[in-house]
């Protein structure tokens, strides 16, 4: 008997390996709190890629396309009520830029990633705390050019170490918490339009609990949240709903 293909899923600058999970490994991904969503999805992807840095260096776009992939392999709910293409968007690996740098302005937006989603979870408490994290993380360039003041951020970049993004973070999102409301609504209103540009995969947006993603479901633009595991079925699904407690 010759084994099973393995499904293999293009990403943005890797190609990974999709088989369906075992057992085992959703009973380790189930490990992690329910609230934990994105260090979940970090769990699932590190289990099934088998590359124990990817998730941290995925797109959040990348990452709930694994996600969405993952669950249709699966045959949940989604794949069996719904269309997967409602919430996928047409994507050219090879169009989709780095950064996006606005030259008027010379504010730049950067992806955000695996590594800056699963810090602003434990942070982040609702929608404002995560408007103003996600900027921290994907902002760079000449903020003064907007809000004033002498304000040059650098990119946070992969060299970074976990507590030096966790104290940067932490400080541009303050530096942002205290801005007026002019020069907040002016930058967030900026951030906008930047981080179109970055587009690929799924559209995603924010709510009170983090991240959600956007489909065009009867002709209305719907956010859905997908969570880890949501696939798990009959007796793994109640195991793996008391797992933690």
């Amino acid at each position: 008997m010759t084994d099973v293909a393995v499904m293999q899923l293009q990403l943005l600058e890797h190609i990974v390996p999709m088989p369906d999970l075992t057992i085992g490994q959703a009973m380790e991904v189930a490990k992690i709190p329910e609230r934990f969503n994105e260090k979940r999805i970090s769990a699932l992807i590190t289990l099934v890629t088998g590359y124990p840095e990817l998730a941290d260096k995925l797109t959040v776009q990348e990452r709930y396309y694994f996600l969405l992939n993952q669950q249709a392999l699966s045959q949940n709910k989604y794949s069996a009520k719904s269309n997967l293409s409602e919430y996928l968007v047409d994507t050219v690996e090879s169009l989709v830029p780095k950064e996006h740098l606005d030259e008027e302005t010379q504010i730049g937006v950067q992806h955000i990633r695996g590594a800056h989603v699963c810090l602003l979870e434990t942070i982040c408490e609702n929608l404002f705390d995560w408007t103003c994290g996600l900027m921290a993380c994907q902002l760079f360039g000449n903020i003064s050019s907007i809000v004033g003041g002498d304000m040059v951020w650098d990119k946070l970049d992969d060299s970074l170490t976990q507590n030096e993004l966790n104290k940067q973070v932490l400080e541009r999102a303050k530096t942002i918490s205290d801005l007026s409301e002019f020069n907040f609504n002016n930058l967030a209103e900026l951030f906008d339009s930047l981080i179109s540009n970055l587009s690929h995969y799924v559209d995603t947006s924010i709510d009170n609990k983090g991240i959600t993603v956007i489909g065009e479901v009867a002709g209305e633009y719907t956010p859905a949240r997908f969570q880890a595991l949501f696939e798990l079925r009959g007796h793994a699904r109640q195991l793996a709903r008391y797992i933690v407690e």
